[in-house]
């Protein structure tokens, strides 16, 4: 079994979220053992740029963006993995802005047309992803709460 976690928290791998995700990682080592393979991304670490919204990846580069920096070997990533964590924490009800532009930039992974043979009726994906858990994500969500004054 083949697992990508994408760490979306800006603290890297001292954030609490990570912790958790380490936690949930040992958890399924211990009962896999030896055939779990794990990949970790760390976000803050790579070099994504924002998505331009050019759709350039649908028409002029069918599957790949015009932008070079490290997306596309995420998009390589993530269709290596079996099953996909999304590890990030929640700031002011979003993700960190980061994971933003790295969610974003997934847009090649997609057909540029809707279809009503998709879960929820949206677009289907370029790549088979059949007997992946990438289309179900696990996400393991920290909520840091202040008391009120």
């Amino acid at each position: 079994m083949k697992i990508l976690v994408i760490n979306g928290s800006p603290k890297g791998e001292r954030s609490n979220t990570y912790k958790l995700t380490r936690a949930f990682l040992d958890g399924i080592k211990s009962v896999h053992g030896d055939d779990t393979e794990i990949a970790v991304l760390d976000v803050n670490k790579l070099n994504i740029k924002s998505c331009l919204g050019c759709f350039a990846c649908w028409d002029k580069t069918p599957g790949r963006c015009c932008i070079s920096d490290d997306m596309q070997g995420v998009i390589e990533k993530l269709l290596w993995a079996d099953i996909t964590v999304w590890s990030f924490p929640l700031y002011y009800f979003n993700v960190p802005g980061k994971l933003k532009c790295l969610i974003d930039r997934q847009l090649p992974m997609i057909l540029p047309f809707m279809n009503t043979d998709t879960v929820g009726g949206g677009h289907p994906t370029r790549y088979d992803m059949s007997g992946k858990k990438n289309r179900h994500y696990i996400h393991l969500r920290l909520l840091h709460r202040r008391k009120q004054l």
